[in-house]
């Protein structure tokens, strides 16, 4: 719809349908702009949502010629409604796209009751309507659900709104760790820098700030939030090539917190071998948190079903958590660490005065290459 402004504030959690997910209460306004009801439903793949970003893009080109688009959730258009916890990571994908293609793109608030006034400008294609698959051949099947891609926004809202003792704890003993071995003259170097979690409490007791990230999702909104901050580098890059991003560091303090070690996309063992070098030639430190395999059937599938608005829904058949695997039907993927694995990757951190505090549900590790032994 293109629309001479728009307005929503929302009101008040929604009930329906059963088992949907709220994002943080919000309101927003906009002046003349491009504004797209969208609805996931059963069934819908990454592709359509694909599909729909070039559908909005060529209309917008052609009749409207707006740069900016906003994109609200309504749950009014179907009665096959997808689960939040699919619904919310593809819609987040669909503003991505158009944010790809040059649109200033925003998504409103999901699963909420709201007020809502659009005024809509009236000339041909003002409004169009579409579903998908789009190309209308029949015997369309949908594809296979979409490789996981992360939300920084539903992601740092679970995060400190999950009130578990022990999730908690381990968040304070990253963090005090940090700060007990932080300094003016040192670096803090975050490998999987994630939304900003670490940085946003470490980062003003360190000299500078390096936050390397894959994701580009994360990158983006990383970029964005740290813009003005001269003392904070944000590197989109694989960490496994740790020394051609950042060849020098001052005393660096290179973190890989919360499990990000499980969650690595590609080899976690040369990431670690690249972070434990690029410590050593710099006389640094390393700080690693890894999760436990022996409390992945209790305490982590109880983590992961809050999270899962995040990650998706629990895949049973593809999880092996005698193993330490975790695995969501969203294709999210998580290990948890053994205790053979643990030794071995210990024993990788030869040369540094090593520490190590472990509950049955983390073990947090710091080596310190600038104490040799």
């Amino acid at each position: 719809m293109h629309c001479r402004r728009m307005e929503y504030r929302d009101i008040q959690a929604s009930t329906w349908p059963k088992g949907v997910f709220s994002t943080p209460a919000g309101s927003a306004s906009r002046g003349e702009a491009v504004v797209v009801l969208a609805c996931i439903e059963k069934g819908d793949s990454e592709e359509y949502v694909r599909q729909a970003a070039a559908r909005v893009d060529a209309l917008n080109r052609q009749f409207h010629k707006q740069k900016t688009v906003f994109v609200m959730p309504f749950a009014h258009l179907s009665s096959r409604l997808e689960h939040a916890n699919r619904a919310v990571p593809l819609l987040s994908r669909f503003v991505r796209l158009l944010g790809e293609k040059g649109y200033n793109a925003t998504l409103g608030t999901f699963g909420t009751d709201k007020d809502f006034l659009i005024d809509i400008i009236g000339h041909r294609a003002s409004v169009s309507y579409f579903e998908f698959p789009f190309d209308g051949k029949p015997g369309v099947k949908p594809a296979p659900a979409p490789d996981f891609s992360w939300n920084p926004e539903l992601y740092r809202a679970l995060n400190y709104s999950y009130r578990d003792k022990m999730f908690r704890m381990l968040h304070s003993d990253e963090m005090g760790l940090l700060s007990s071995i932080a300094g003016m003259g040192k670096t803090l170097v975050e490998l999987g820098a994630g939304y900003g979690r670490a940085i946003d409490e470490s980062s003003m007791r360190y000299g500078k700030t390096i936050a390397i990230e894959l994701d580009s999702a994360m990158h983006q909104y990383l970029s964005q939030k740290y813009s003005g901050r001269k003392d904070i580098k944000v590197i989109k890059g694989d960490a496994t090539k740790l020394r051609e991003l950042t060849p020098k560091a001052e005393r660096p303090v290179v973190t890989i917190l919360q499990n990000s070690l499980g969650t690595w996309a590609g080899d976690w063992r040369k990431a670690l071998r690249e972070a434990i070098a690029f410590a050593k030639e710099n006389s640094g430190e390393v700080v690693l948190s890894l999760f436990m395999r022996e409390s992945l059937p209790t305490w982590g599938l109880s983590l992961y079903n809050y999270f899962a608005p995040l990650v998706g829904e629990y895949d049973a058949e593809n999880s092996r958590l005698e193993r330490g695997d975790f695995a969501t039907k969203a294709g999210y993927h998580n290990h948890w660490w053994g205790r053979g694995e643990r030794r071995a990757i210990k024993k990788l951190f030869s040369g540094a005065k090593v520490s190590i505090k472990s509950t049955e549900q983390y073990w947090i590790l710091h080596a310190d290459y600038s104490q040799p032994v």
